[in-house]
């Protein structure tokens, strides 16, 4: 693991705790870099879950043969608005950190708010993780997520996904 100064990092064991610890700083190269396409591979996702995009949409973003994008691949939502036009609020791609030089991960919050004509806005919090990798080429795509939290602004309803995005719990 590397700080924002491309240093070696070492963790450190706490013998009390039985557990590994390291404070490794935010990187703001990382965001000036990556942002946009952290919020764009975000914003595609949550597109995607609501089968608004195609997979040939979303899948430059992801990498292929990872349980994620499989799961992106075959759509498990089980629960999709009706609506007939969709656009994101309040994006911010934040908290960048490099694992090594091929690795990274950042917080992305957004609202994706779904509209349909005589129906109060659907308004649902977007708060995830994202995980990239450099591929051969060395481009980034997101390879793991989790996600912290969806929900409604509303308060018709709260929904969270699970962690690998594969179910609603």
């Amino acid at each position: 693991v590397y700080n924002r100064y491309g240093e070696k990092v070492t963790p450190s064991y706490d013998e009390k705790e039985k557990i590994y610890t390291l404070d490794f700083e935010y990187d703001e190269k990382l965001e000036e870099k990556y942002s946009a396409l952290a919020i764009e591979a975000t914003e595609n996702y949550a597109a995607r879950m609501q089968n608004a995009v195609s997979m040939s949409t979303v899948k430059k973003y992801f990498e292929s043969g990872t349980e994620l994008y499989d799961a992106i691949k075959n759509n498990p939502s089980g629960f999709v608005w009706d609506y007939e036009s969709y656009h994101f609020e309040n994006e911010k791609a934040e908290k960048f950190y490099a694992y090594d030089d091929k690795t990274f991960s950042c917080s992305v919050e957004m609202i994706q708010v779904m509209c349909k004509k005589g129906w109060q806005d659907y308004r649902e919090n977007i708060n995830i993780t994202l995980y990239f990798r450099a591929d051969e080429d060395g481009d980034y795509l997101v390879y793991d997520h989790i996600m912290i939290g969806c929900g409604l602004h509303n308060n018709r309803a709260l929904v969270h996904l699970a962690a690998n995005g594969t179910g609603v719990t």
